[in-house]
């Protein structure tokens, strides 16, 4: 059995932890990505085509949609200062292994750190009226109802989808992007 190895790969700003997040869902193993995101965690997984040097385990689909192989996974601890926390545990101990994990991880807080020049805001899609500070969803959901009758809403890994009377809200519908000031 090859020894699990634990690397500290130091602390961001939660919004880079979140924005870390969102890349992961873009790039999800069930989507042909080599990441799974969850809520305090972000996994890393290999493929066929993108794996460490040296990878003598099977990468088999089992019930994902494409063959994908548990390598890696990034823990955030989230920290009274606001900062979070990062670690990476790599279940297989070997120098090529590790270097591909650390790769992999580095490479998703850089991509997550230059995406923090622009910032997420919510965005009326029928007036226009913006949401910088929201708290709770429903807030910007009523403030829709006003415009459309809302029939449904439902959960998906990209966000909040709306069904209304003329059809269906996508967050890409809704979340636009501001340069930081």
């Amino acid at each position: 059995m090859r020894k699990t190895r634990a690397f500290i790969l130091g602390k961001v700003d939660g919004d880079v932890w979140n924005a870390m997040r969102s890349i992961a869902l873009e790039l999800d193993i069930d989507e042909g990505g080599l990441y799974d995101a969850r809520m305090g965690a972000i996994n890393i997984w290999c493929s066929p085509e993108d794996k460490p040097k040296g990878w003598d385990k099977p990468i088999t689909k089992g019930a994902l949609n494409y063959p994908r192989e548990y390598v890696a996974t990034i823990y955030g601890y989230r920290l009274k200062s606001g900062k979070v926390f990062l670690t990476l545990q790599v279940e297989d101990g070997r120098r090529e292994v590790v270097e591909w994990a650390l790769e992999k991880a580095r490479n998703l807080v850089e991509n997550a750190k230059r995406e923090q020049f622009a910032k997420p805001v919510i965005t009326c899609p029928y007036c226009g009226q913006k949401f910088p500070n929201l708290k709770i969803f429903n807030e910007f959901l009523a403030h829709l109802s006003k415009h459309v009758k809302i029939r449904s809403v439902f959960l998906r890994k990209d966000g909040i989808h709306v069904i209304t009377e003329h059809g269906l809200i996508a967050p890409k519908d809704y979340i636009k992007y501001e340069l930081r000031g």
